[in-house]
């Protein structure tokens, strides 16, 4: 969800003056402890380590957590996945005894390990051999019973040692401090429980169960300043809040063992060390708020900057949601402008970089513009000696990956052209004053502009005359400047002139950190971006 780190956000503030409590609705969501998969860097990995010291070890079942064993680990805990060939001895209620059993066979010279099947289904195990031929000898010497790999195992070990063999049909192992504090996985701290997953044809995921409040503690500096206005911090808090509950269960990871992952698919999370006292104030001033449309939660997307207008949702997602209505910003005081240069060996390479299957056009020979809406480029065509390729939506972006990476939006305008069509001088028209600036591209036959006070009018009018738009309740001034490119691009060159960063549908980051500056509350901020929603408890 977080295009840059500092430009995510959801504002939404509530006081008692302003927020009456509404009734608990019968599809009341999901606010239970909540599922976030780390994948930014311990997803799919051949080891976790735990750093912590004194470990509890359980499961989850429906009573919740069940404790099964205590480590009292002097080093660092290391879960690696467990391929070896082993025989299981007896039968243990308690990890103390199988443990016992273990140490009294490794006196022994075997290499015994205490292992866990399920809730109080306890054995040892002894390996790991290469295969049930090596383990023979050993395992009738002990009438042992082969446990033969599978792709659920998980051996953990410390300081050298093997520790543990958790080897359940049913259940992930999950860990907490026995102090209660934050666990310590890898080099970040984080609340709650972590479990570790080992799924078919995969190596191992951390997992973070977590209480959603906490969890939002450390999401919402993540994805917004923590410097900036409070009324963007509460506003960041609900719709983060938000997100998560009408995501929970469904979407992208469904079926990946957890409701959101900690990277920009869904919110950048990275647990203690990210959490502020202004961030979390913000949170706990808006606990359990979350911004509704009917009966229903919102997808409250949200992104870094619009650079004027935001965009509807099936220009960018397919599904037409009448929350996600283009609208004008209101004040974006930092519309992130960007430019980027192509060349029709770039256009070649990003081609050559697409799927295979995908059509071929022969070699490009020109970029165009075709259908513009919400300041925003629609559709855009790549010419090509035997043939067309139209992009449109987010595809627009991730075509030019490959060649330099994404483009921050689809909010620019084409300034340069091919050799075969020539080069023509690129003007533009800036309004420039208190409401922001907003340029008009030749293509676009009006400009409209928002002030403050929420009024949005045309402006038609000659280069360098200052224009005084009527607001509802004040006036202010603009000045045009038309300004010229005096000189064309290099032949065979394409200047994309852009604005904003991110999808467009929901939230500009920035265009609620202006609202919050011009005195709105986190309330007014996301009613403005989400058409029709309201907030409530």
């Amino acid at each position: 969800m977080k295009p840059i780190k500092y430009f995510v956000s959801f504002l939404i503030y509530v006081t008692i003056a302003f927020y009456a409590i509404e009734p608990t609705y019968a599809n009341a969501p999901n606010l239970s402890p909540i599922r976030i998969g780390l994948t930014s860097n311990l997803g799919n990995v051949n080891s976790i380590t735990i750093n912590s010291l004194g470990i509890n070890i359980g499961f989850e079942t429906s009573w919740g957590f069940q404790q099964i064993a205590y480590i009292n680990n002097t080093s660092p805990i290391t879960a690696a996945p467990d391929w070896s060939f082993y025989f299981s001895v007896g039968t243990f209620f308690s990890f103390i005894d199988a443990n016992a059993e273990a140490v009294s066979l490794r006196t022994r010279g075997f290499r015994a390990v205490p292992a866990v099947r399920g809730i109080g289904l306890w054995t040892v195990y002894v390996g790991g051999y290469a295969g049930e031929l090596d383990a023979a000898a050993d395992m009738a010497a002990l009438w042992g019973t082969p446990a033969p790999a599978n792709n659920r195992r998980i051996l953990l070990s410390a300081g050298g040692a093997n520790l543990l063999v958790i080897d359940s049909a049913d259940y992930f192992p999950q860990f907490t401090t026995a102090t209660g504090t934050p666990i310590q996985i890898g080099t970040r701290f984080f609340r709650g429980r972590i479990e570790i997953m080992r799924r078919p044809g995969q190596n191992l995921t951390a997992v973070n169960i977590i209480n959603l409040e906490e969890y939002l503690w450390s999401v919402v500096p993540n994805e917004m300043p923590a410097s900036w206005p409070e009324e963007a911090l509460r506003a960041q808090a609900v719709a983060s809040r938000t997100f998560s509950v009408t995501r929970r269960g469904g979407g992208t990871h469904v079926n990946d063992g957890f409701d959101l992952c900690n990277t920009t698919c869904c919110h950048v999370y990275t647990g203690l060390d990210a959490e502020t006292a202004a961030t979390t104030t913000a949170v706990n001033s808006t606990s359990g708020m979350l911004i509704w449309h009917g009966n229903s939660t919102i997808l409250a997307s949200y992104f870094a900057s619009s650079g004027g207008f935001t965009d509807n949702s099936e220009n960018v997602w397919i599904n037409a949601l009448p929350y996600l209505r283009s609208v004008a910003e209101i004040y974006e005081p930092d519309p992130l402008i960007w430019t980027r240069s192509f060349t029709l060996a770039d256009l070649n390479a990003a081609m050559a970089a697409r799927p295979a299957g995908s059509p071929q056009i022969g070699n490009a020979t020109n970029m165009t513009i075709g259908r513009m809406e919400n300041n925003r480029v629609q559709e855009l065509i790549i010419h090509g000696t035997a043939g067309t390729l139209s992009l449109n939506r987010e595809q627009i972006r991730t075509f030019f990956a490959p060649v330099g990476g994404s483009l921050p939006s689809r909010n620019f305008v084409l300034a340069g052209s091919a050799p075969t069509h020539g080069a023509t001088p690129d003007i533009a028209i800036q309004v420039l004053g208190a409401g922001g600036i907003r340029t008009q591209p030749p293509h676009i036959s009006t400009l409209h502009i928002r002030t403050s006070s929420g009024f949005s009018t045309p402006l038609t009018t000659s280069a360098g005359a200052t224009v005084s738009v009527l607001g509802s309740h004040m006036i202010h001034s603009y000045t045009l400047d038309i300004q010229t490119q005096t000189s064309p691009p290099p032949h065979g060159t394409f200047v994309l002139n852009g604005r904003g960063h991110g999808h467009g549908v929901g939230m500009s980051q920035q265009g609620a950190r202006g609202m919050a500056l011009r005195g709105y509350n986190f309330i007014q901020i996301l009613q403005h971006y989400y058409t029709g929603a309201e907030v409530r408890r």
